[in-house]
């Protein structure tokens, strides 16, 4: 994944602040401070040091110090040195005119207000002006700055609300609906937001779903039957691809005899001779010790593309093997102490509904229980088109 640093400049931090109007005021690098940058430069945001030293004249009243009007002047040069970093009762001065601070880093990009009407527009406005800051985003907070201070804080520690926008599909759907983006993943679950681009988003899926990883044979006739069912006429391939980073991918396809030497039976196949196919995939998950596969796959944002390359390359076998039956597979979620469906056979099910008319097959409706994988998985059946199970 090319880096913010690759998309905007090599410097590890770019922040500043940025107006509902779309004017801004981004640097980089760790100094200025915000507030800092803001008591240099009052006249950019409207406002007047008077209204900053009567702020902290107020705050000094209470407090102990022999001199408070010399301590006012002290703390007003410590602000405008960056020896004090921080004062969000101060920076309210603008918010309120409808400035937030904002953090283009990529290890903490934030956006900071009073409100998320207002972030909402200032969003808008960073995201058209660097539009490929934001599109591997992984963890973007929205903080909501109260005009009380926080629990047991002096009162220029103001109470925040935080909002997390946790991937790219999410932030372009509060770019385009504002509101509460705590909304756009309600009642989402492992990967729920992925299964929310199916359903919202036409274009997105069409997008990402045309841009596969690069993949290539890896063996042929390496593989052997796995189990029971896929003896009779077996026949198998291995493919490998490569997602971003330094794992890899593997796609494993099965070709065999619907009906084959054996008294396994496929909960919901037919018992009608054909040539039966199913897949299987697994990431490489590089640790310490060098990696292992895994079924799994987890953060990175690369979900979509490691399944538009499995899809890619089951079309590509489909295409000229002209399989009479398609198997898939899908693990159930451990709930509890009962396996239940979740979100990732939905989404698989998705899938299936979307592509299969494509490939030439026809869905079977149902999703059946299936001893195979100690009975915690269900598989779905495709037939091909002109084949009657």
């Amino acid at each position: 994944m090319k880096s913010f640093k690759h998309y905007i400049t090599e410097v590890s931090l770019s922040k500043g602040w940025a107006h509902k109007s779309g004017k801004m005021h981004i640097w980089r690098g760790i100094q200025p401070y915000h507030v800092q940058f803001m008591v240099n430069n009052l006249s950019k945001f409207g406002v007047k040091e008077s209204d900053v030293i009567k702020i902290i004249t107020k705050r000094f009243a209470s407090w102990d110090v022999p001199d408070k009007k010399k301590e006012v002047i002290e703390y007003l040069r410590g602000l405008q040195s960056g020896r004090e970093d921080v004062d969000h009762e101060i920076e309210m001065l603008v918010m309120k005119k409808g400035w937030c601070r904002v953090s283009l880093e990529e290890n903490y990009p934030f956006i900071g207000g009073i409100d998320l009407k207002i972030m909402h527009a200032v969003g808008k406005h960073l995201d058209k002006k660097y539009p490929k800051a934001f599109k591997d985003i992984r963890n973007l907070e929205l903080h909501i700055f109260g005009t009380k201070p926080a629990p047991g804080m002096r009162s220029s520690g103001r109470s925040r609300n935080i909002k997390y926008i946790d991937n790219a599909y999410d932030w372009d759907q509060w770019l385009k609906k504002g509101g509460d983006p705590d909304r756009l993943g309600a009642g989402r679950t492992e990967i729920g937001s992925t299964m929310a681009q199916f359903r919202e988003d036409e274009q997105y899926i069409k997008e990402v779903f045309d841009k596969p990883y690069e993949w290539g044979v890896k063996q042929r006739g390496s593989l052997k039957p796995t189990k029971p069912h896929m003896e009779g006429n077996f026949k198998g391939i291995t493919y490998k691809f490569f997602p971003e980073g330094d794992g890899y991918g593997e796609v494993y396809i099965y070709e065999y005899d619907i009906v084959g030497p054996h008294t396994t039976v496929i909960p919901g196949s037919p018992q009608k001779q054909g040539r039966a196919m199913e897949m299987h995939f697994a990431i490489d998950v590089p640790d310490e010790e060098g990696g292992e596969m895994s079924g799994e796959i987890t953060g990175g944002g690369n979900e979509l593309r490691i399944f538009a390359t499995v899809l890619d390359i089951v079309k590509k076998y489909v295409k000229k093997n002209k399989p009479d039956l398609i198997r898939v597979y899908g693990e159930k979620k451990l709930v509890g102490y009962s396996y239940v469906v979740g979100s990732r056979l939905k989404l698989y099910e998705k899938l299936v509904k979307r592509y299969a008319p494509k490939l030439g097959y026809t869905y079977g409706g149902k999703q059946y229980d299936t001893d195979v994988g100690s009975g915690r998985q269900k598989v779905m059946h495709l037939y091909r088109k002109g084949f009657k199970p």
